[in-house]
């Protein structure tokens, strides 16, 4: 589905949520009012943006051989970011973004402990980076391995250019953390039938809750089109596509949906404030190799929340950047 005109944000506010409740709405009115915030909440419209990141993946693979013996493998961290811009609209960019990342304890898996912190700088035409292990690591190999302050100066960049590297860098922190689709609203949005909306003093409050089903289709359609680029129309014929109907029965056989939700807050000034997900499901498949099937079972947990605020007062406090080893002549190497 895909909107041709924007609707005045203040109309969608004034007919979507004229009181303080859920209300029943229509999917197509809850888009367009998600749809227009995130074109209006793109970094590169303000002069300062703030970022925060906190969440927890759970990524886990259980092969069932054929001897009865089994093998796992599950990967679960926890990362708190927060990132910071200033002096966009000048053109002078400043940015900031720290964050550390968590592993669980071995006496308590359902605890996590910070293994170790990254700080990215970009200021004065240099980009820095530092990784430090958490705690400082005994062993002298390691430590060269996991500690290290690097330093390039990229000379003047437009303001665009670094936003869109840590956009990537970051933003893909909201994007990998969750099936495909989520961060980018369009393809995912259309295919959600279960919206509901509330609205409080100061923001909107859109939840999307994904059933079995669309979740298969996502899960399928992730191996296929780019979900995002494709229309309603794109999308039922895909539906109908004798490649979609062989293996959609086989997914939703092996698919265990526990709970697929995420929610969007929008302020009153039509802008994305935060973005929640809490997702958990299984899938499992049987595979065929040198004629020994094999059952796997792949575990997904997503939970994590970004909070966005713009134009808020910001000043950004630089360490001295002592130590740092520099590699401009490496990368930029006439910018020396």
């Amino acid at each position: 589905m895909k909107c041709k005109k924007w609707l005045p944000l203040s109309f969608i506010f004034l007919v979507i949520t004229s009181c303080d409740r859920d209300v029943k709405i229509s999917e197509q009115k809850a888009n367009i009012a998600v749809f227009a915030a995130k074109e209006k909440s793109q970094f590169h419209n303000f002069d300062a943006v703030n970022f925060t990141y906190i969440g927890e993946e759970l990524r886990g693979q259980v092969v069932y051989n054929r001897d009865k013996t089994t093998e796992s493998e599950f990967v679960n961290f926890s990362l708190d970011v927060k990132a910071c811009a200033t002096d966009i609209a000048k053109d002078e960019l400043k940015m900031a973004v720290n964050y550390i990342y968590y592993v669980p304890s071995e006496d308590d898996e359902t605890v996590f402990e910070p293994l170790y912190t990254r700080d990215n700088y970009y200021t004065d035409e240099w980009f820095y980076t530092k990784k430090e292990s958490i705690p400082p690591p005994t062993n002298a190999g390691s430590t060269n391995e996991l500690n290290k302050k690097l330093k390039c100066k990229m000379g003047k960049l437009p303001a665009t250019d670094v936003l869109y590297f840590f956009n990537n860098y970051y933003g893909s922190l909201l994007l990998e953390r969750t099936p495909r689709g989520i961060a980018e609203y369009p393809g995912f949005l259309s295919i959600v039938n279960s919206v509901k909306t509330r609205k409080t003093e100061d923001k909107l409050v859109v939840t999307y809750t994904m059933s079995k089903e669309e979740l298969a289709f996502l899960l399928q359609a992730s191996f296929g089109k780019n979900i995002d680029e494709m229309t309603s129309e794109e999308i039922e014929w895909y539906k109908t596509h004798p490649w979609y109907s062989e293996n959609i029965e086989r997914t939703l056989n092996g698919l265990n949906l526990i709970r697929h939700t995420t929610t969007i807050e929008i302020d009153n000034e039509g802008l994305i404030s935060r973005v929640t997900n809490d997702i958990s499901y299984t899938v499992t498949y049987y595979e065929t190799t040198h004629t020994i099937i094999e059952k796997t079972t792949r575990h997904y947990k997503f939970k994590n929340e970004a909070n966005f605020v713009f134009n808020d007062e910001t000043t950004i406090i630089f360490p001295e950047f002592i130590d740092y080893i520099d590699l401009t002549n490496i990368y930029y190497p006439n910018n020396i």
